[in-house]
């Protein structure tokens, strides 16, 4: 209250763009004493409502102190939860990794011309690398997995062309979104359309396709026209993968029925090519999932009851737990020690339609205080069937 001065410093998370992957992982900074040191360096804001623009990307933290008329300096303020300063999918300005504050056509095309690639491939590209992400939404850090994918396109999609708006709480028909195959062959080649069926709540989903690689195997993609009438990309990341995402968030997402993509297969030899649906993941225009149905008659199902394994872990801010349902079920989620003592109820015991799911855990217990380090165990419990997970909390 008495503050004659301001001073404000940043820190980077740092080793952008692979962030927490080695070599050179970075980390969360810790709140410094005065004056800081390093990483931590003065910017030049000195009142509310100014804004930083810091020379490098970064997923940047911040903290402030004060200095009374006599110069007394304050204890340090509470360390920012971090803050991007580019735009996930501004990855290029004509010159590929370099940025021009817009996710636009050059961008997504960069994406496309590396789609897919998994490992040490990524390493040139690794700026095209932004997804999964801490918080699963366009403004927290990317969880680099080494993979240009889905998870990449659909935050390029997202921020497309008009990565400044807010997000976009999409509108909904009164329709269940849905996905059909259908299977069609003609003189050897094999067409395997994917039909749609939307509400207008889906912005991207990824659909994998499984088929008796000993009879047929795919060869191309091809975008649908209920997908081209409503400006949306097709890509595919591995054989039978199909990738499709609208460019730019709206209110209405993908509404509508028509095909939405097809899969060419080409025959090597005689016999049921036994395609099918194998998985869908489905997000809204904020990245959450989606829960699409599929027809009955595909010959699988597009989802299993599963607990997918936390990231990151280990992990310092917070880390995203999924899980999946295939039918409606009664679900509890909940975090324990390895003493077995529940902490944290993520999921109090509810009924969920099927789909696919997602949890954030910040590292705090039920009161909202944050655990001590160390090993926790994920509890998912589907009508009775339990599922677990470990994974690991560092300070």
């Amino acid at each position: 209250g008495d503050a004659a001065t301001i001073e404000v410093y940043r820190a980077p998370f740092g080793n952008y763009p692979e962030y927490d992957n080695a070599p050179g992982a970075g980390s969360v900074p810790s709140a410094p004493s005065y004056p800081p040191g390093a990483p931590w360096t003065p910017t030049t804001l000195t009142a509310s409502g100014q804004v930083d623009h810091p020379l490098t990307r970064d997923f940047w933290y911040y903290v402030v102190f004060t200095k009374d008329a006599c110069g007394n300096v304050s204890a340090v303020s509470n360390v920012t939860a971090g803050s991007l300063d580019y735009h996930l999918g501004d990855v290029s300005n004509g010159t590929p990794g370099s940025g021009d504050n817009l996710v636009a056509t050059i961008d997504i095309t960069l994406l496309g011309a590396h789609y897919g690639l998994t490992g040490v491939a990524v390493l040139p590209y690794d700026y095209l690398d932004v997804g999964p992400t801490t918080t699963n939404f366009t403004n927290g850090r990317p969880l680099t997995d080494k993979a240009i994918d889905f998870e990449d396109l659909i935050l390029f999609a997202i921020n497309y062309g008009a990565v400044s708006k807010p997000s976009i709480a999409p509108a909904m028909l009164a329709v269940a979104d849905r996905l059909e195959l259908s299977v069609n062959e003609e003189g050897g080649a094999i067409a395997a359309r994917l039909g749609f069926q939307g509400s207008g709540r889906v912005q991207g989903l990824s659909t994998h396709l499984t088929w008796n690689s000993s009879v047929v195997e795919p060869f191309a993609v091809k975008a649908g026209a209920l997908l081209d009438q409503q400006n949306g990309v097709a890509l595919s990341s591995a054989p039978g993968v199909v990738d499709v995402a609208l460019m730019g968030a709206r209110s209405i997402g993908l509404g509508g029925s028509g095909e939405l993509a097809s899969v060419s297969f080409r025959r090597i030899a005689s016999g049921d090519p036994g395609i099918a649906l194998a998985r869908i993941d489905a997000r809204d225009a904020r990245n959450q999932p989606v829960a699409v149905a599929s027809s009955a008659g595909v010959g699988s199902t597009a989802l299993v009851t599963r607990l997918m394994a936390p990231a990151p872990s280990p992990f310092r801010i917070s880390t995203m737990l999924n899980y999946s349902l295939a039918a409606r079920g009664t679900v509890e989620m909940s975090i324990y020690t390895v003493a077995g003592r529940k902490i944290r109820t993520l999921v109090p015991s509810a009924v969920q339609e099927a789909g696919n799911y997602q949890k954030i855990w910040d590292g705090r217990d039920e009161a909202g205080k944050s655990v001590p380090q160390g090993i926790f165990y994920i509890r998912l419990r589907v009508d009775g069937s339990n599922f677990t997970r470990t994974l690991a909390y560092v300070k």
